[in-house]
């Protein structure tokens, strides 16, 4: 079977396709055909090696996938032939980050397996762990007042101010928030990731290369400012918009895709005259909590199958493709980019 590999970090080209031998599944494991794997910017972060955790090498890009099982190991119960299966990695080898899921077969302990519903295809199935995070995220990260007509046992912000709606990661975060019932406004760069962002649930854009976020949040409000605002990006800008915020609202950090705020992350905090709450997530710290990835993966599935959530997949590569995957994720693009496996 072929699988996609590094050997060092760096450049989309150290990424090389090989041949290796079809995996054998042990007793309480599955053999999974790997049918679509998401490239997104945790992929290219790693290869670059971007995150101040060690990065594993050799590694196997496509940190989530979706397949359909093909070959059950002694004592396996929970699944069957044939079923089709999500696939992330900080629920199959959370303590090895490097085996991603860019190869036409792998192993997989059974139990660790989320089943995809019916109706759900498998390329939007391979996209479920941004809106996962998403989830996870906006259900139990808000620290303010539960909203009056909200059936959710925690509190959840009524408007919320996403950073770089337009990109894979805002665009998941956009669409849940939706489905939880939150007023969505978003930050973009131009009037074609604008026009995308509403597309996808954002309830207003606003272009922060021509226009005052600040103000323009404040109209849209009636002055109050956001319940929350959703910085995944980081970088020099970290904490531009805090102001934006109503009083005792909550700045809700992830992945920081840029590698770091830029700046001490407090600082904008402590200065701040909106009191705010800090919540960092991360998607590294989702392996220690399986039973909880698991639950959150199956929830947005579900909201999938509803017809609740829609990803919007930009660019499809088959295997052999993956350093061309990379390079239009490292340079910017809109939607989901797919490696689609197995495909005839």
């Amino acid at each position: 079977m072929k699988e996609a590999y590094f050997k060092e970090l760096g450049t989309p080209d150290v990424i090389k396709i090989h041949e290796v031998p079809d995996p054998v599944p042990g007793p309480g494991e599955v053999l999974v055909r790997t049918h679509a794997v998401d490239i997104g910017r945790a992929d290219v972060n790693y290869r670059r090696g971007f995150y101040p955790w060690p990065q594993f090498l050799p590694a196997v890009p496509g940190w989530e996938g979706s397949g359909v099982v093909e070959k059950l190991g002694e004592g396996v119960t929970n699944v069957s032939v044939g079923q089709p299966v999500y696939l992330v990695t900080m629920l199959t080898s959370p303590g090895d980050e490097g085996r991603g899921f860019g190869r036409e077969k792998l192993v997989v302990p059974a139990h660790k397996l989320v089943v995809v519903p019916e109706g759900v295809d498998l390329d939007d199935a391979a996209t479920a762990g941004y809106y996962a995070m998403a989830w996870c995220a906006l259900r139990e990260g808000y620290g303010g007042k539960p909203r009056a007509d909200q059936k959710h046992p925690g509190a959840l912000p009524g408007t919320l101010l996403q950073i770089g709606a337009a990109g894979a990661f805002g665009t998941g975060f956009v669409q849940v928030a939706k489905a939880l019932g939150i007023t969505v406004i978003g930050t973009v760069s131009g009037d074609e990731k604008a026009e995308f962002a509403r597309a996808s649930g954002a309830d207003h854009t606003i272009n922060y290369r021509t226009e005052d976020v600040h103000a323009r949040v404040l109209e849209l409000t009636n002055g109050r400012g956001v319940d929350m605002i959703v910085d995944h990006i980081g970088g020099d800008e970290f904490g531009k918009y805090f102001e934006t915020l109503a009083p005792f609202g909550t700045i809700l950090v992830l992945n920081l895709e840029k590698g770091d705020a830029g700046v001490d992350l407090l600082q904008p905090v402590v200065y701040s005259k909106r009191w705010p709450a800090v919540r960092y997530f991360g998607a590294i710290g989702l392996g220690e909590v399986p039973d909880e990835m698991k639950a959150h993966s199956e929830a947005v599935l579900d909201l999938m199958a509803k017809g609740k959530l829609r990803p919007r997949i930009g660019t499809t590569f088959p295997l052999d493709k993956v350093v061309e995957a990379q390079t239009l994720v490292e340079n910017g693009t809109l939607g989901y980019v797919l490696l689609q496996l197995n495909r005839g």
